[in-house]
Protein backbone atom coordinates (compact mmCIF):
# COMPACT_ATOMS: atom_id res chain seq x y z
CA UNK A 1 0.00 0.00 0.00
CA UNK A 2 1.59 3.07 -1.10
CA UNK A 3 2.46 5.94 1.84
CA UNK A 4 -0.28 8.51 0.45
CA UNK A 5 -3.40 6.06 0.83
CA UNK A 6 -2.33 6.20 4.33
CA UNK A 7 -1.33 9.48 4.93
CA UNK A 8 -4.73 11.06 5.74
CA UNK A 9 -5.38 7.98 8.52
CA UNK A 10 -1.62 8.89 10.22
CA UNK A 11 -2.16 12.21 9.98
CA UNK A 12 -5.19 12.22 11.77
CA UNK A 13 -4.04 9.76 14.34
CA UNK A 14 -0.82 11.83 15.10
CA UNK A 15 -2.89 15.20 15.22
CA UNK A 16 -4.64 14.13 17.88
CA UNK A 17 -7.61 15.54 19.71
CA UNK A 18 -8.08 18.36 17.44
CA UNK A 19 -8.90 16.49 14.04
CA UNK A 20 -10.48 13.37 16.41
CA UNK A 21 -13.90 14.25 15.16
CA UNK A 22 -13.26 14.47 11.55
CA UNK A 23 -14.37 11.51 9.76
CA UNK A 24 -14.16 12.77 6.35
CA UNK A 25 -10.91 13.93 4.23
CA UNK A 26 -10.07 15.06 1.59
CA UNK A 27 -6.13 15.32 -0.13
CA UNK A 28 -4.05 18.35 -1.42
CA UNK A 29 -0.79 17.31 -3.42
CA UNK A 30 1.69 19.98 -3.35
CA UNK A 31 4.70 20.45 -5.26
CA UNK A 32 6.83 23.52 -4.37
CA UNK A 33 9.33 24.83 -6.91
CA UNK A 34 11.06 27.70 -4.71
CA UNK A 35 8.52 30.38 -6.10
CA UNK A 36 6.24 30.51 -2.98
CA UNK A 37 7.72 31.32 0.71
CA UNK A 38 4.34 30.26 2.23
CA UNK A 39 1.00 29.38 0.89
CA UNK A 40 -2.08 30.87 2.73
CA UNK A 41 -5.29 29.22 2.71
CA UNK A 42 -8.64 30.42 3.04
CA UNK A 43 -11.86 28.29 3.29
CA UNK A 44 -15.14 30.01 2.38
CA UNK A 45 -17.53 27.63 3.32
CA UNK A 46 -18.64 26.17 6.76
CA UNK A 47 -17.64 22.73 6.05
CA UNK A 48 -13.97 22.62 6.02
CA UNK A 49 -12.42 23.12 9.17
CA UNK A 50 -9.28 22.23 9.42
CA UNK A 51 -6.01 21.42 7.45
CA UNK A 52 -3.22 18.64 8.53
CA UNK A 53 0.49 18.35 7.19
CA UNK A 54 3.41 16.26 8.07
CA UNK A 55 6.63 17.47 8.32
CA UNK A 56 8.21 14.72 6.27
CA UNK A 57 11.91 15.36 7.37
CA UNK A 58 11.04 15.82 11.24
CA UNK A 59 8.59 12.67 10.79
CA UNK A 60 6.33 14.95 12.57
CA UNK A 61 2.71 16.36 11.82
CA UNK A 62 0.77 19.22 12.33
CA UNK A 63 -2.92 21.12 12.40
CA UNK A 64 -4.29 24.34 11.52
CA UNK A 65 -8.05 25.22 12.73
CA UNK A 66 -9.55 26.81 9.39
CA UNK A 67 -12.33 29.77 10.22
CA UNK A 68 -14.03 30.29 7.08
CA UNK A 69 -13.50 33.88 5.95
CA UNK A 70 -10.10 33.91 7.83
CA UNK A 71 -6.96 33.24 6.04
CA UNK A 72 -4.48 30.97 7.87
CA UNK A 73 -0.99 30.58 6.50
CA UNK A 74 0.23 27.73 5.93
CA UNK A 75 4.14 27.46 5.51
CA UNK A 76 5.87 25.71 3.05
CA UNK A 77 7.89 23.07 4.67
CA UNK A 78 11.61 23.27 2.60
CA UNK A 79 12.02 25.73 -0.56
CA UNK A 80 13.38 23.31 -2.53
CA UNK A 81 11.71 21.00 -4.93
CA UNK A 82 9.25 18.50 -2.94
CA UNK A 83 5.87 17.08 -2.70
CA UNK A 84 4.08 17.68 0.21
CA UNK A 85 0.71 15.94 1.29
CA UNK A 86 -1.82 18.16 2.99
CA UNK A 87 -5.29 16.29 4.46
CA UNK A 88 -8.48 18.72 4.67
CA UNK A 89 -10.61 17.84 7.21
CA UNK A 90 -14.86 17.98 7.24
CA UNK A 91 -16.83 19.41 10.32
CA UNK A 92 -18.56 16.41 10.61
CA UNK A 93 -19.31 13.30 7.90
CA UNK A 94 -20.43 13.57 4.47
CA UNK A 95 -23.05 11.83 3.64
CA UNK A 96 -23.97 12.76 0.40
CA UNK A 97 -22.01 15.33 -0.62
CA UNK A 98 -20.00 18.44 0.67
CA UNK A 99 -19.22 21.68 -0.94
CA UNK A 100 -15.12 22.43 -1.04
CA UNK A 101 -15.05 26.22 -1.66
CA UNK A 102 -11.05 27.13 -1.31
CA UNK A 103 -8.92 30.15 -1.64
CA UNK A 104 -5.34 29.69 -1.99
CA UNK A 105 -2.48 32.40 -2.11
CA UNK A 106 1.14 32.10 -2.76
CA UNK A 107 3.22 34.28 -0.15
CA UNK A 108 5.02 37.07 -0.27
CA UNK A 109 2.71 38.84 -3.11
CA UNK A 110 1.35 36.77 -5.77
CA UNK A 111 -2.95 37.08 -6.49
CA UNK A 112 -5.22 34.24 -4.69
CA UNK A 113 -6.58 31.43 -6.91
CA UNK A 114 -10.08 30.09 -5.85
CA UNK A 115 -10.69 26.50 -6.42
CA UNK A 116 -14.30 24.39 -6.07
CA UNK A 117 -15.89 21.12 -5.94
CA UNK A 118 -17.80 18.79 -4.74
CA UNK A 119 -16.69 16.12 -2.59
CA UNK A 120 -19.20 13.40 -2.38
CA UNK A 121 -18.97 10.77 0.62
CA UNK A 122 -18.58 7.11 -0.12
CA UNK A 123 -16.59 7.00 -3.29
CA UNK A 124 -14.03 4.53 -4.25
CA UNK A 125 -11.75 7.52 -4.79
CA UNK A 126 -10.69 10.29 -3.08
CA UNK A 127 -11.39 13.84 -5.26
CA UNK A 128 -8.79 16.65 -3.81
CA UNK A 129 -6.35 19.03 -5.07
CA UNK A 130 -3.11 19.00 -6.83
CA UNK A 131 -0.88 22.18 -6.36
CA UNK A 132 2.06 22.46 -8.58
CA UNK A 133 4.04 25.83 -7.97
CA UNK A 134 4.79 27.22 -11.72
CA UNK A 135 6.82 31.40 -11.81
CA UNK A 136 4.79 32.00 -15.02
CA UNK A 137 1.40 31.82 -13.49
CA UNK A 138 -0.21 35.44 -12.28
CA UNK A 139 -1.33 32.97 -9.24
CA UNK A 140 2.54 31.34 -8.27
CA UNK A 141 1.09 27.63 -9.22
CA UNK A 142 -1.58 25.85 -10.86
CA UNK A 143 -4.29 24.14 -9.34
CA UNK A 144 -5.99 21.24 -10.29
CA UNK A 145 -9.18 18.78 -9.16
CA UNK A 146 -8.17 15.74 -9.29
CA UNK A 147 -8.93 11.76 -7.87
CA UNK A 148 -6.37 10.24 -5.96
Amino acid sequence: MKFYRLFPLLAIALVGCQLSYYVSVTEVEYTSKGVCSGVELTTNNQKITGIGYLYRTEGRADSVRLTPGQPVRIPDPNPEPRRTSYILGFDGPVRNSAEVDLTWRCLPDKQPLGVQFTYYGGQSTIKGLRITENPASPHGFDIEVVDF
